[in-house]
């Protein structure tokens, strides 16, 4: 038996190897047939890796590890930091358990940003900073919505005559995340860059880019403590632009800001 499972989990790894290859052909094409033909290629793999996942059950709280390359620093310390969230997201691909840690990280340490009181604005921006709160929640629904989905497929509760249609509408579902975390970030991007210029040029936007963003010992903030407004839109600034180099979603794909 244990031979069986070493034989399975190098095959677990070139299955995973290879629906990360499609999937990144899949974002690429705009060819209606290519993008059915690519789709139905993951859903078998997809069954796949889910049939040889059932080898390994016993040990659920094994995680593959996660490596990110250098380009992603954020990256690279959200797999340890987050660690319990990325056993939680076991049943989902990399991309996403990767969209999963930059949201969390944007909650616990620049969502607090985004009040009157820490980032004082003129009437147009004050409005469009007010939007972000409510934005991020519905990207936040949207990969749960995917996470409960991938776990109902992983644990094999649905109706198995519907098998494939399931697992293709999940390929649907996961592209359709990754756009509109892109999107967010995009727009947090545009926010983020036209401050840090108003701050570099007339100052007429941001009315307070060198005050100390104020904490207290109850905020769950620790990366801008005792930093000012300024530094902290350049890390948001930074944040936003490797989370949308990492999910990697071609122009055509990308929702309207």
């Amino acid at each position: 038996m244990e031979d069986y499972q070493e034989g399975s989990g190098g095959r677990r790894k070139q299955v995973r190897r290879s629906i990360e290859s499609l999937e990144g052909k899949l974002k690429k094409t705009r060819n209606p047939f290519q993008q059915s033909s690519i789709e139905e290629e993951l859903s078998k793999l997809e069954l796949e890796r889910m049939q040889i996942d059932s080898l390994f059950r016993e040990n659920e709280e094994e995680v593959e590890e996660e490596v990110a390359a250098d380009q992603f620093p954020y990256l690279n310390v959200l797999w340890n930091r987050y660690e319990h969230l990325v056993k939680q997201c076991r049943h989902v691909e990399r991309d996403v358990r990767a969209s999963f840690l930059y949201m969390q990280f944007f909650e616990d340490e620049f969502l607090g940003m985004f009040t009157v009181r820490k980032l004082r604005l003129d009437v147009q921006y004050s409005v469009e900073r007010d939007q972000f709160y409510d934005l991020f929640h519905q990207v936040q629904r949207s990969l749960l919505n995917y996470r409960t989905e991938a776990d109902r497929i992983a644990q094999g509760t649905y109706t198995k005559e519907y098998e494939a249609e399931i697992l293709k509408r999940k390929v649907e579902m996961r592209l359709a995340v990754l756009v509109e975390l892109d999107w967010y970030f995009r727009k947090v991007r545009r926010f983020a860059k036209v401050l840090l210029e108003d701050i570099d040029g007339d100052g007429l936007l941001c009315q307070n880019p060198e005050e100390k963003l104020d904490y207290t010992r109850l905020d769950r903030e620790t990366t801008l403590r005792n930093r000012t407004v300024a530094t902290g839109l350049a890390q948001l600034l930074a944040l936003a632009v490797e989370a949308i180099e990492y999910v990697e979603v071609p122009d055509f794909q990308q929702r309207a800001l």
